[in-house]
């Protein structure tokens, strides 16, 4: 390959004004887990588990503890299973991506105590972004995948999990986390819930009976796991809020329709913009008054960004 002199030039001048740090510094999860595994090599399983343990309850970071709590499990079986299975469990509350145990995991509620939805919003952005343009450009990278289109569901479905949480609601993917369920579901207010099933990839003109027979069970098994104080809206995400004729959903039902999603990411690009350009992150007020500018408030949620179903007629 030809080597451009201009850019050989101005790589050499980047590179001449770097300096070397004169001290060694290493990473003390690479060299615990290096230890770790020169112990096991050596049949001293015991010593690997107590060497993750200690590194384990160093670890402020939920996704990586819950890794490394796996990592620690994995120690632990060689000599004890039944210990094992016990801390894989603890990973798994940790980080719901690692691997299940055994006897699998019991399904923890989202919490229906009251909140205030601005304070809330207010809690989470802060806890994401302390820079405003950052928070602008993380929101819109959640935001560029709630689209319809193929071989995309699991990345819209834990989008449709994420941007809850920017706009102040509490959410979860139960299905994913907790093998049952619905795809996504939202906490948006004191005991008031989003049963979501998200059909992304779904290209047709009618809601089929199979999908309505799945959120219908979402909903079963919502009316299981939360008792009767708590009221639920049953939403599928589909680009037809008409279902075939042979569907039965559940009066009540709304449907969040290509357009009705386009208007509510639109909505949120404007409210986190909002917040984000004059630095009011840490202010609830004024972030209760943007929620109400966008209609972003869980009383304004269902009739602004869903609309009603019909079922089609037998002829």
């Amino acid at each position: 390959m030809s080597r451009n002199e201009q850019w050989v030039t101005a790589s050499k001048g980047a590179l001449a004004s770097l300096k070397y740090s004169d001290s060694i510094s290493f990473d003390k999860v690479t060299i615990a887990l290096r230890e770790a595994y020169d112990s096991a090599s050596r049949n001293d399983s015991v010593r690997a588990a107590n060497i993750l343990e200690g590194l384990v309850n160093s670890i402020k970071s939920s996704n990586e503890r819950g890794y490394l709590k796996q990592v620690f499990a994995e120690y632990t079986n060689l000599h004890d299973k039944s210990e094992a299975q016990k801390i894989q469990l603890s990973a798994v509350s940790d980080n719901c991506r690692v691997l299940k145990p055994i006897d699998g995991i019991q399904y923890h509620k989202i919490s229906g105590e009251a909140f205030d939805q601005a304070v809330s919003c207010s809690s989470y952005l802060l806890s994401r972004q302390q820079d405003p343009n950052k928070l602008i450009i993380e929101v819109d990278g959640v935001l560029s995948d709630l689209k319809f289109r193929e071989d995309s569901s699991n990345r819209f479905e834990e989008s449709l999990k994420e941007v809850a949480r920017y706009i102040g609601f509490l959410s979860q993917r139960p299905e994913e986390e907790f093998r049952k369920g619905p795809d996504v579901l939202w906490k948006i207010g004191e005991l008031k819930y989003l049963v979501i099933e998200a059909k992304n990839e779904a290209f047709v003109d009618t809601i089929s009976k199979g999908y309505c027979n799945q959120l219908n069970g979402s909903c079963n098994w919502f009316e299981e796991k939360y008792d009767y104080t708590c009221a639920y809206t049953p939403v599928m995400v589909h680009k037809s809020n008409v279902y075939e004729y042979a569907a039965s959903p559940k009066q009540g039902s709304r449907i969040i329709t290509e357009e009705k999603l386009d208007a509510f990411c639109k909505s949120v690009r404007g409210f986190i913009k909002s917040i984000a350009s004059s630095n009011r992150m840490s202010d609830p007020a004024a972030i209760r008054e943007s929620l109400i500018s966008y209609k972003l408030r869980s009383s304004d949620f269902l009739d602004h960004y869903s609309v009603p179903y019909r079922v089609r007629n037998s002829s």
